[in-house]
């Protein structure tokens, strides 16, 4: 679990800080410590000493080792002493060096000024009270204090069997104090006499001890290690940053004593990482930063530097503070806003895409640059880049994309990078980037073409006007693809007497070009050409707009052009008929305007009068009428069998009665009267 902390400063400014433990616990420690206690200190460092004790010179030196390596020959019976004696070593309580007598300090034996020493006979009353006063009374608490008890052969005496009688005088021995500060086995000596005898403590700290006594060889090895702290040392900051720009540094220590000197020295540190120290010795507790250029220096390090070479006690960094403007960080925001066309598309519909981008910083953004990409699935991209407007701090904008993919088919990746390449400084760039993928589906269909003339879908051969209205209709299903461009129809016509068609240019006056609109993606092409009498064949062929032909082949209708008005072929059918019979005839020239079939009795009575009306529409060429005629006269009455007659009535526009010219020269019906058999 990640854990973090802040300080609120009521009217601060934003920036970085480093106030508590384990903040502080995240730096750099070099020569400075960090306890439990939160106290801040100078490491701790010193040295072993080994005491070398044995009642006899003669197979191995008596005296001090340092570090395993160092040999001192420094403790043994002095001359004057030659019986033996207690040797007392003064280690400082902060440097753990030893303190020389000069000249017999103390009450001590006088053995020059260069001994690291001090000498007492011991079987002398007044020679212990003076060690008993050195170690009590003179000696301050904390230091180091080495007891060794030597003699020079087996036949020397130190005394301790003496030393009780000193409760009477003192009132305490020897033998109280040195168990007092941790001693066990010192009460030993009044049996065991003076053998070598090794006792290193810390004076009033208790516990903190190492002590021996000579075995039956009359030798003994005592180990210590003397701690001692360092004088100086330091502290590193975490990186600070990034910055938009710079303020000032804060900082503030306790347990500041006399001679404790301190500093903080501030680093730069460029994007690649590189260190620049900028400033090397700032004692003022507030500085000024405003001059160091965040451009260049993104990022900040601060050093803490304590000395004390007397006490040896650090002074505590209480707080250090960098206030600074933050580098802004746009995000993506898919929770707020994401929407996405489709998984897939169909050809030619358009990619839409929007996504909510913020800002979640306290610092503008200008205009913000995007990257839409597209990659198909041979690693081929294309980029497009747009640049929004700005992103104010804790602000919010849509970031939206769309294109056709008339151009595309298969399976693409789109994606999106808000402040490419780090097109501004930002504090984070892993959520600036979004990835979606999408398919394609390639138009493949071929649109429905269809082909009528005068409203009409006519059969191969059929008759058709001089001036036919041509409605060549062309339907896609895709609608996202329209029919906008003539050019996807192919029009050619095959003339009376020709062996090649010849094609219909599409600038043609003749030819209209509707596009496709609206929901429907329908487009149509009105042909209206002037024919002269004869047969032709058309051909059409169209296409989408994704090249996909209506079908293999072109359409092809063979018609034929016939001026001459006339009515032919007019006959019923089934003749004869029991139940209904309906009128077939052939109509060329032109449709007339008055229509009409009278049914008859053989003597030429009218029983039944059929109208233009009734008998649905006709046009031009073969015509089969909707109405039936069932066999009843105007009036409804069933007729009887029989045969019966029926004469077509026609007149022009002008209101020309052809009947009258049945017989001329003009002949508009090759068959007058026809004749049908009823059967009932």
């Amino acid at each position: 679990m990640a854990t973090s902390s802040f300080v609120y400063l009521p009217n601060g400014q934003l920036g970085w800080n480093q106030s508590h433990y384990f903040q502080v616990l995240k730096n750099k420690f070099d020569g400075l410590d960090l306890p439990t206690s939160r106290r801040m200190d100078f490491d701790t460092s010193g040295f072993n000493i080994s005491i070398f004790n044995k009642n006899e010179l003669s197979d191995r030196e008596r005296g001090l080792q340092f570090n395993f390596e160092t040999f001192a020959v420094s403790v043994r019976p002095w001359s004057s002493i030659s019986e033996g004696g207690l040797a007392v070593i003064w280690g400082d309580a902060i440097t753990g060096s030893f303190r020389m007598n000069i000249n017999g300090e103390f009450g001590s034996i006088n053995t020059g000024s260069g001994q690291s020493f001090y000498g007492y006979k011991t079987t002398d009353s007044a020679q212990r009270e003076a060690l008993i006063n050195l170690i009590t009374n003179i000696i301050p608490d904390g230091s180091f204090i080495y007891i060794i008890g030597v003699v020079n052969d087996t036949e020397s005496s130190y005394g301790p069997e003496q030393w009780n009688e000193d409760e009477a005088t003192l009132g305490t021995t020897l033998f109280d104090i040195l168990e007092n500060e941790g001693a066990v086995q010192v009460r030993s000596l009044e049996t065991m006499g003076s053998v070598p005898y090794n006792f290193i403590y810390v004076k009033g700290e208790g516990g903190d001890i190492a002590e021996g006594i000579a075995d039956t060889s009359g030798f003994v090895k005592t180990d210590y290690f003397v701690t001692s702290n360092g004088i100086e040392g330091s502290l590193r900051s975490t990186a600070i940053g990034p910055a938009k720009s710079w303020d000032k540094l804060l900082w503030d220590e306790d347990f500041v004593e006399v001679p404790d000197s301190s500093l903080v020295r501030i680093y730069g540190i460029s994007n690649n990482g590189e260190e620049t120290q900028i400033n090397d010795k700032i004692t003022d507790k507030e500085f000024d930063l405003s001059n160091v250029n965040a451009a260049q220096y993104p990022y900040l390090s601060l050093e803490y530097f304590a000395r004390d070479e007397s006490q040896r006690t650090s002074p505590v960094l209480d707080y250090w503070r960098i206030q600074y403007e933050e580098l802004p960080d746009a995000g993506l925001n898919p929770e707020a806003l994401l929407s996405f066309q489709a998984d897939t598309l169909e050809q030619g519909q358009d990619l839409m895409f929007q996504i909510a981008v913020d800002n979640i910083s306290n610092s503008d953004m200008d205009s913000l640059l995007v990257h839409y990409k597209l990659l198909n699935s041979s690693n081929n991209d294309t980029i497009e880049t747009k640049r929004v407007e700005p992103l104010p701090s804790n602000g919010r904008l849509t970031a939206s994309y769309q294109r056709s993919t008339i151009d595309l088919d298969g399976k693409y990746q789109f994606s999106i990078e808000i402040n490419p390449d780090e097109d501004q400084p930002e504090l984070y760039e892993f959520n600036n980037f979004a990835i979606k993928e999408f398919y394609v589906e390639e138009d493949k269909k071929n649109p429905l073409l269809d082909v009528t003339f005068d409203g009409v879908h006519i059969l191969d051969g059929d008759i058709v006007s001089s001036s036919p209205c041509i409605l060549i209709e062309l339907n896609d299903e895709n609608k996202y693809l329209p029919i906008n461009d003539i050019s996807v129809f192919d029009i050619s016509l095959l003339y009376p007497g020709e062996s090649q068609a010849q094609t219909i240019s599409l600038s043609d006056p003749n030819l209209k070009f509707t596009p496709a609109d609206g929901e429907n993606n329908r487009a149509t092409l009105e042909y209206k050409p002037e024919l002269e009498d004869g047969v032709y064949k058309l051909l059409v062929q169209g296409k989408d707009a994704s090249g996909n032909d209506s079908a293999k082949k072109k359409y092809q209708a063979t018609f034929e052009v016939v001026s001459t008005r006339q009515i032919t072929n007019v006959l019923n059918y089934p003749n004869p008929f029991s139940t209904s019979t309906q009128f077939v005839f052939r109509v060329t020239g032109e449709v007339p305007d008055v229509f009409t079939i009278r049914i008859m009795t053989m003597s030429g009575k009218v029983v039944k009068e059929i109208t233009k009306e009734e008998l649905g529409e006709i046009r031009l060429g073969i015509n089969k009428t909707k109405y039936r005629w069932n066999g009843r006269d105007d009036y409804g009455n069933q007729l009887g069998n029989g045969v019966y007659l029926y004469k077509v009535i026609v007149n022009s526009t002008s209101g020309e009665d052809y009947e009258k010219r049945f017989n001329g020269t003009e002949r508009y019906f090759t068959k007058g009267i026809g004749k049908m058999v009823l059967l009932r």
